[in-house]
């Protein structure tokens, strides 16, 4: 179309566009490097968290399981407390970084900043990716405690006994 007619910009008056976008290759093993980096750091903290208190807890479900719980309740009241515990974390940590999107223009390197818009995501991703760090942490604290599910006796025969704080 001739300048000044409306239609659409077809490129620089050459016969092919100089730049045809990114290689579909590139962008999916980028994707891939980016899940593993992104979802196996996740992972390795979560399990990390789970085994700090992992002891307490696991003396607990045994206790459970000793009045008389089933495995599976047991390891269903597991996943309930798990998955209210992290879901609520990450309610909170989702409508924080919400509240923190307008704040990233101030913050860049140098002169180089970000736009609000770099980090705003849909709903649907955000939802998306509330429900798998919660689906991951329930996951790993219910393969966690399997032995003190399936073998109650064990864990509070090998477990110290617990001591009164003095005064």
């Amino acid at each position: 179309a001739p300048f000044g007619t409306g239609g659409p910009v077809r490129g620089l008056g050459l016969a092919e566009p100089l730049h045809k976008g990114p290689d579909r290759r590139v962008i999916r093993v980028l994707a891939a490097a980016a899940a593993v980096f992104v979802v196996l750091p996740t992972m390795i903290l979560i399990a990390t968290s789970a085994r700090l208190s992992a002891r307490t807890r696991q003396r607990r479900l045994a206790a459970l399981r000793l009045l008389g719980l089933t495995p599976a309740r047991t390891a269903a009241v597991n996943a309930v407390e798990v998955i209210l515990a992290t879901g609520c974390g990450a309610i909170v940590g989702a409508l924080l970084w919400r509240l923190a999107i307008p704040k990233a223009g101030s913050v860049g390197v140098g002169s180089l900043h970000w736009f609000p818009q770099d980090v705003a995501v849909s709903g649907q991703l955000v939802a998306a990716s509330l429900a798998t760090l919660v689906a991951m942490a329930a996951t790993i604290s219910v393969l966690t405690t399997r032995q003190a599910v399936t073998n109650p006796l064990d864990e509070r025969s090998s477990a110290p006994p617990e001591t009164s704080p003095r005064l």
